[in-house]
């Protein structure tokens, strides 16, 4: 639940990982088949050599840098703004508040008269007491996290052994409803079911979490 899609988190982790494991490989290889350490050091010569004499071709009038550096300076300052936007783009990540809303102006001028925020803690105790009486459920966990910028819930719950997941999933559902009605809105949400030490089922309450 965070605010790139996930889509774009996972083609960074494998183009970073495919990157490792390309450096990685060669560096072994280098070390275990002298084939291919002879065929290196013939190649990287030679691409050396072209390097070279790339960058005398294209060197800026009147400098020592060549229009090569430039490129690569900009590519990398390219990749810095790329990685810094989306490690601070994450959205924050956790929160301790579910939700802020301000009430209005009892002299009816249009203003309000102060606000109100709703913790973590009290939507997890609401949603305890909730689902205590369900013998499909063990027990509940709530926290708070930044979706598109707007706090968003995320439901951990962990059902008893040999419990259906449908009949949890009926009861949650009428859950989110009830939440609902007490916030005045509709927030993102999601719920993780778990039995034993593996997930059960994960659902989101569309059309809210895209």
């Amino acid at each position: 639940m965070r605010h790139y899609p996930r889509a774009w988190n996972r083609i960074l982790a494998f183009f970073t990982g495919l990157l490792m494991l390309v450096i990685g490989v060669g560096l072994a290889l280098t070390q275990l088949w002298p084939a291919f350490n002879t065929q290196w050091e013939k190649y990287g010569t030679q691409g050396l050599d072209l390097l070279k004499e790339g960058l005398d071709h294209s060197r800026i009038p009147g400098s020592e840098l060549s229009w090569i550096h430039v490129g690569v300076f900009a590519l990398l300052i390219i990749a810095i703004i790329v990685s810094l936007a989306t490690i601070f783009g994450q959205s924050g990540g956790k929160t301790k508040h579910t939700l802020s809303f301000s009430s209005p102006a009892l002299d009816g001028s249009g203003g309000t008269s102060g606000s109100t925020t709703l913790t973590t803690k009290f939507i997890e105790q609401y949603v305890q007491d909730k689902l205590q009486s369900e013998p499909t459920i063990n027990s509940v966990n709530v926290s708070s996290w930044m979706v598109k910028r707007k706090n968003g819930l995320l439901l951990r719950v962990r059902l008893n052994t040999g419990a259906s997941p449908a009949a949890a999933y009926r009861r949650i559902d009428m859950l989110t409803k009830d939440l609902d009605r007490l916030l005045g809105q509709s927030i993102p949400l999601m719920v993780r079911l778990s039995q034993g030490g593996t997930i059960a089922k994960s659902f989101q309450s569309a059309p809210r979490v895209s």
